[in-house]
C-alpha cells in the first residue's frame, strides 16, 4: 500500500499594486500586514524559497493607496512578518550598516504630528483600505498565513495634552489647506534596496 505524492509546485508573485520601498523613504504611511508569504518563485529567487510581506499602504503625503504590495527586503519583511493582521504608522528609513556595508531601509514608528495626523485617519475613514479594495471591485484579501489572529488596530487614540505643531508631511484628512509637497528622494549613493527585492 502506498500514499499519493502531490507535485510541489512553488507560488508566484501576486498581481498586487507595485511600491518599492525606496520610492516611499521618509514618507508618513498607514500600513495594514496583509500576509506573510513563503516559497515564492521570483527574478531572483528563481529556485522558489523567497519570501516576502504583503502589505496595504497609504502615503500619507499625497493620500494614495497601494493595495496588495510585495516587499521583499529582509530588514522590512523580518520587522513585519508577525505583525500579519495589524495595522500600523511607520515610515522607512535607510539604516547604517553594523559592519560598514550598505545602508538598508527598515520600518520605524512615526511621532509627533505625522503620528497626530495617522491618528486623525485612523479615526475619520476607519474602512480606509476596506474602501480603496471596494472602489477598485476588489475583493478582501485572503492571507495564506496559518491562523493569522484577528485583525487589530494598531492604533491607541487617546486624549492627549495640547503640543505646538511639529513640522510634517502628512496631509490630514479633509484638510482644505495646500498640499503638503512629498519628501525630495534621499540621495545615497551607496545605498541599495536588499537583494530580494524584484526590480519594480
Amino acid at each position: 500500500m502506498s500514499f499519493d505524492l502531490e507535485e510541489y509546485v512553488p507560488e508566484t508573485v501576486g498581481e498586487g499594486d507595485k511600491l518599492k520601498p525606496s520610492d516611499v523613504v521618509d514618507h508618513p504611511l498607514i500600513i495594514r500586514v496583509l500576509d506573510f508569504k513563503q516559497n515564492l518563485t521570483t527574478k531572483f529567487s528563481p529556485n522558489g524559497d523567497g519570501q516576502a510581506v504583503v502589505v496595504d499602504v497609504f502615503d500619507m503625503s499625497d493620500e494614495t493607496t497601494h493595495l496588495g504590495v510585495m516587499w521583499f527586503n529582509a530588514a522590512i519583511r523580518d520587522n513585519l512578518m508577525n505583525k500579519v493582521g495589524k495595522s500600523m504608522a511607520v515610515k522607512l528609513v535607510y539604516q547604517e550598516a553594523k559592519k560598514g556595508g550598505n545602508k538598508y531601509i527598515v520600518p520605524s514608528g512615526l511621532e509627533g504630528a505625522d503620528l497626530d495626523a495617522a491618528k486623525a485617519w485612523a479615526k475619520a475613514k476607519p474602512r480606509l483600505f476596506e474602501e480603496a479594495r471596494e472602489e477598485r471591485e476588489m475583493g478582501e484579501y485572503q492571507s495564506s498565513t496559518p491562523n493569522p489572529g484577528e485583525q487589530q488596530s494598531a492604533f491607541k487614540v487617546e486624549k492627549e495634552e495640547s503640543k505646538p505643531a511639529a513640522s510634517s508631511s502628512a496631509r490630514m484628512p479633509g484638510s482644505a489647506s495646500k498640499p503638503a509637497q512629498t519628501p525630495a528622494p534621499t540621495e545615497l549613493p551607496d545605498a541599495t534596496d536588499d537583494n530580494e527585492e524584484p526590480p519594480f
